[in-house]
C-alpha cells in the first residue's frame, strides 16, 4: 500500500525537496485540498452551555497548533458528547457500586454503556489528534533556519571591519 502524499509545504519545510521539480511541485499544489477557515462555532447538536464551552476550548487549542478546520467541528462535537456521556456512566457506576444492595444486572448494563462511550471518545480523539500517540504522528512544518553569515563572503564583498 503506498504512503500518503505529504503537502508540498511540509516537504519543503523538511528540506527534502531535492526530488521534486518545479513542475511536479506546481501540479501537487494545484491538487492539494484548501479549506477556507471562518470561525469556530459549536454545532447545534451541542445543546448545553457546558458542552459548548468545552467545544470552544478544545477547538481553540487545535487552532493554535494549526490542525483545525471547520470540517472537524462535527467530530469534535461527537467527542465532547461522548466524553460527557462517559463521565455520566462513570458516576452512575460509582453510585451503583456504593449502594447497600448491589444490582449486578444494572452494573453490567452501565459498564457496557460506559465501555461504548469510552470507545467513541477514543475514536474521535484519535481522529482529531488528541491522544498521545496520534499527536506524535503529527509533523508540523518548520521554517528553515537562516544560514549563518559567512565571514569570507563579507571580505569578498568589501564589508570587512577596518
Amino acid at each position: 500500500m503506498p504512503r500518503r502524499k505529504e503537502p508540498v509545504d511540509l516537504i519543503l519545510a523538511k528540506g527534502k525537496s531535492h526530488h521534486i521539480t518545479k513542475e511536479i511541485e506546481e501540479q501537487r499544489r494545484a491538487g492539494e485540498l484548501k479549506v477556507p477557515f471562518k470561525k469556530i462555532e459549536p454545532p447545534p447538536m451541542l445543546r448545553t452551555k457546558k458542552r459548548k464551552e468545552e467545544f470552544i476550548e478544545i477547538a481553540e487549542m487545535l487552532d493554535a497548533i494549526g490542525i483545525w478546520t471547520e470540517l472537524d467541528a462535527t467530530v469534535l462535537a461527537m467527542f465532547v458528547i461522548a466524553r460527557s456521556e462517559y463521565a455520566k456512566f462513570t458516576a452512575l457506576l460509582e453510585k451503583e457500586m456504593a449502594a447497600k444492595e448491589i444490582g449486578w444486572k444494572a452494573i453490567e448494563h452501565t459498564q457496557i454503556s460506559q465501555n461504548a462511550a469510552f470507545k467513541q471518545v477514543m475514536t474521535c480523539a484519535s481522529r482529531l489528534g488528541l491522544t498521545i500517540t496520534d499527536r506524535c504522528k503529527i509533523v508540523m512544518p518548520q521554517a528553515p533556519e537562516q544560514p549563518k553569515e559567512n565571514k569570507f563572503a563579507k571580505l569578498l564583498k568589501g564589508e570587512f571591519d577596518a
